[in-house]
Order: structure tokens, then sequence, then C-alpha cells
């Protein structure tokens, strides 16, 4: 019976590394690209709730909130917005801007809670 030799058993080692070595920043590079999706499309039912708040009260809620993906965050500010079921996973921030006595323009940031080089922003400037 004639089993493998070390050099046969060398070049199939070699050759595993080889593609664990190109598929796992391939990988890597995907699941990050997912979390920037993910964000983004948290972040859109979250800015038509504000672009709604605008439409009923001519202006954006003023100051600074920020969320962890908490239930409470509509009932505290009257927006009518909950976080979908990702919800616990990204933390939403809304900066809103003061021009005089109304808010004109507001930023909204959302990062991944376990990644958060995986962040997006979207701006909405007057």
């Amino acid at each position: 019976m004639r089993g493998y030799t070390l050099i046969e058993l060398l070049i199939v080692i070699a050759i595993v590394a080889l593609l664990a070595g190109i598929a796992i920043p391939a990988y890597r590079g995907y699941s990050e690209t997912a979390r920037l999706s993910a964000a983004r499309a948290n972040m859109e039912p979250l800015r038509i709730a504000l672009e709604d708040y605008w439409l009923d009260n001519g202006s954006y809620i003023s100051g600074n909130w920020s969320s962890d993906g908490s239930q409470s965050l509509a009932a505290e500010n009257g927006l009518g917005w909950h976080p979908d079921t990702g919800g616990e996973r990204f933390i939403y921030k809304v900066t809103a801007a003061n021009g005089g006595n109304i808010s004109t323009s507001y930023r909204i940031t959302v990062t991944h809670r376990d990644y958060p080089e995986a962040t997006v922003s979207h701006i909405q400037k007057p």
C-alpha cells in the first residue's frame, strides 16, 4: 500500500494556504460592504421621519440626540420613527443646525455597534 510523500503533502498545504490567502481578504471586503449597505438602509426611514417632521412643523428637530436602538426615541422626539429589526446593532445620531430660531439642516450618522469603521452619514442642507 502506497501513502503520500512529504513533498506531496507540502504541496497540498501550500495550495490550501494560497487559496486561503486570497479568499479571506475578499470575504472581509464583502462583509464590510454588507455592513455599510445595512447602515444606509437603516438611515433612510430616519431621514424620511425627519423630512415628515419638517413638513408638519416647518423646521427640523433642534439640538443633538442619539439612539442606541431603543424604542423610546420616537416618543421623546415626536418623530414617529422606530429603528428596524437591526436597531440593536446600530447607533443613530442626529445633529440639527439652527438658522435663527428654527433648525434648517441636519446630519444623520449611523454607526455599527460592533464595527465602528462601518459608519455612514447623510447631510441635509437648506
